[in-house]
């Protein structure tokens, strides 16, 4: 999945043909793609995990997390990112958390970032 920073939309594969050179990585997968558009899109990385709707999720996607501890429901809303080699789920606080604490079905897709940028206001510490 590819985000047209120019367009303010998310992008297909043809979209991005059309305005840059798209080749194979290095390792020659014909799935891993490498842009060479001077930072027009951003290529989104799929997480490997899908939320409980079965969507997949992508970096910059806003999740709602919602799962029970010791008899106590905790929900959150985060938005995924990749920090130190995994991905993460970054809440409003700022704090973030592997991604792969949480289970599928704690996982509600909700938005994007791009498209919804209110969904994840930061607060203030």
């Amino acid at each position: 999945m590819f985000w047209d920073k120019d367009l303010g939309r998310y992008a297909t594969i043809d979209d991005v043909k059309n305005f840059c050179e798209i080749a194979e990585n290095v390792y020659g997968s014909d799935e891993e793609l490498r842009l060479q558009c001077y930072g027009r899109f951003r290529k989104l990385a799929y997480t490997g995990t899908n939320d409980k709707n079965n969507r997949p999720l992508y970096e910059g996607h806003v999740v709602k997390i919602a799962y029970k501890i010791a008899g106590q429901k905790i929900t959150f809303i985060g938005v995924i990112g990749f920090e130190k080699s995994e991905f993460v789920i970054v809440d409003t606080e700022n704090v973030s958390t592997s991604l792969s604490a949480y289970d599928s079905c704690d996982l509600k897709l909700i938005g994007s970032i791009f498209t919804k940028p209110e969904l994840m206001e930061v607060k203030k510490r």
